[in-house]
């Protein structure tokens, strides 16, 4: 896998997009890419990490997760 200095690279486990409220709403790859792109190169992968994270807490307002979730972010520089 080639990638560009400053590139991040982001691997997670379907408890990310699969992440579900209300019965049927997910969070879905699309709002995940949406909030990667939108989080940029300008955080950590740590703040990184901990942003996708709070943004699928806040998704589920409160509602158990029902699988884990599980990120690897790599940045090159």
């Amino acid at each position: 896998m080639a990638t560009y200095s400053g590139g991040t690279v982001t691997l997670f486990t379907d408890g990310v997009p699969e992440a579900c409220r209300n019965g049927g709403d997910f969070y879905d790859e699309e709002r995940l890419m949406a909030l990667i792109k939108k989080l940029g190169a300008t955080l950590s992968v740590d703040e990184m990490c901990n942003a996708i994270i709070a943004s699928v807490d806040e998704f589920l307002a409160g509602e158990h997760r029902g699988d884990d979730l599980t990120l690897l972010l790599l940045r090159r520089d």
